[in-house]
């Protein structure tokens, strides 16, 4: 057999480079280990001002925002035909607000009716408002009223866009959009809830100049609704926050005994 050495030089300079080389190699991860940052964990009580950045964090107005509302009898004009009627400038706002004519309590084994007319002067970008029955307690902070049957508006610059909503005392919602409608137009109404139509479920017909809706409640909303109580007619402010409408409303026929 036959073996070829390599000279004893070579191989002694070949043993000590690979030293070095692995010795480097534990050199480098050894200080790149050392030289990573350790995690520290910091613990805040708060029991005194530990002095932290602030940006922003503290702003106090130089003006604050006045709700102010305006609504109820008007001996103006705006949507009849004779000087007297009710309306004004509804402003959304977090605080419930209403003018509404106290009516026997109705519930939705009740048949409720309502009609008249009514028109928009002006309307603002997250502007809106409520009319038809409603139960006056209402939560602070909250939006369309609980327990509610009738119109609702969503204002936007040009106009609204109105919808028949019933809410009922549990805060359960259902409706459908009707039409828009511009500042500037009477625009005549009405309103049917009949809880007999629909196979005895229970429907809700809008009408606004010739158009007409219906919605049909479906099964068992009804009787999930059997604590709803509406004891007023009216307008209403809805929230949250926003902007004003200016409405009025006249010869009204209405359901209230």
């Amino acid at each position: 057999m036959n073996e070829t050495y390599r000279p004893l030089k070579a191989r002694i300079l070949s043993s000590t480079m690979s030293f070095v080389t692995v010795s480097l190699l534990i050199s480098v991860t050894v200080g790149r280990e050392e030289d990573q940052p350790k995690t520290v964990l910091k613990t805040e009580r708060f029991d005194r001002d530990p002095g932290w950045e602030s940006h922003n964090n503290r702003i106090v107005p130089k003006e604050y925002p006045t709700v102010t509302q305006g609504f109820g009898y008007s001996e103006t004009n705006f949507a009849g035909k004779a000087t007297g009627e009710m309306g004004g400038q509804v402003w959304r706002a977090s605080e419930p607000a209403y003018y509404g004519d106290r009516i026997r309590p109705k519930t939705l084994d009740d048949k409720l009716s309502a009609s008249g007319t009514f028109a928009l002067t002006s309307t603002a970008p997250g502007s809106g408002m409520f009319f038809g029955f409603f139960r006056a307690e209402q939560p602070g902070a909250g939006g369309r009223p609980i327990g509610s049957l009738g119109m609702n508006m969503d204002c936007e610059r040009s106009g609204a866009r109105l919808a028949v909503r019933l809410i009922t005392g549990q805060n359960q919602s259902c409706g459908t959009f009707i039409t828009p409608c511009i500042p500037g137009k009477v625009y005549e109404w009405s309103l049917v809830y009949d809880p007999a139509a629909n196979d005895g479920k229970g429907a809700i017909t809008a009408t606004l100049d010739n158009e007409s809706v219906i919605h049909n409640l479906k099964q068992g909303q009804k009787a999930k609704a059997k604590d709803t109580r509406l004891d007023r007619f009216g307008m209403f402010s809805i929230g949250p926050g926003g902007q004003i409408v200016k409405l009025y409303l006249d010869d009204l026929q209405y359901t209230a005994k």
